[in-house]
């Protein structure tokens, strides 16, 4: 399992895929923002589905 570190981790990530894309929303086109987007929501998913996979084994644990 992935500790509260790697999740901040990936987090901050997201953060700076944000700033990219908000910092530089008028020279990049469209496909990169697109593609920077996607990959942010891909993060997202990874780490709801981690928060899914730990609640769901402290559940059956008990």
């Amino acid at each position: 399992m992935l500790s509260m570190q790697t999740v901040n981790d990936l987090l901050a990530v997201v953060n700076n895929l944000d700033t990219t894309i908000e910092e530089n929303k008028d020279i990049i086109d469209l496909k990169e923002v697109q593609y920077l987007t996607y990959q942010k929501i891909k993060i997202l998913q990874l780490i709801d589905d981690l928060h899914h996979k730990e609640s769901y084994f402290n559940h059956t644990k008990e």
